[in-house]
């Protein structure tokens, strides 16, 4: 029989595996947009050190004309403990010369 640890251990093992082996750009933020974590596929993407990243927001990469949106995504997620979809914010690189999706 499987105890209730066991499968918290199996969950939190294969959140980190879909955390760390994505091939997309993934963020663990707080309510305000503060950078929590990083993959590593955000780092080389964005160009951006994991120190320079957990010292920023979402707010700082997201370009300018998909702020609004994602904060009415945390503001959901917040309220309602869930997200409403799975959208697609545009991020700027460190250079800010490309935008990536």
């Amino acid at each position: 029989m499987i105890s209730t640890l066991d499968k918290i251990i199996d969950i939190r093992q294969e959140f980190k595996s879909l955390f760390e082996y994505s091939l997309d750009f993934v963020f663990i933020s707080d309510f305000e947009g503060r950078i929590l974590d990083v993959n590593e596929v955000s780092l080389k993407g964005l160009e951006y050190s994991k120190e320079e990243l957990l010292n920023m927001t979402l707010f700082d990469i997201i370009i300018d004309e998909e702020r609004d949106q994602a904060l009415e995504g945390l503001q959901f997620i917040k309220t309602k403990g869930r997200d409403k979809s799975y959208d697609i914010i545009k991020v700027k690189k460190k250079k800010m010369e490309d935008a990536f999706t």
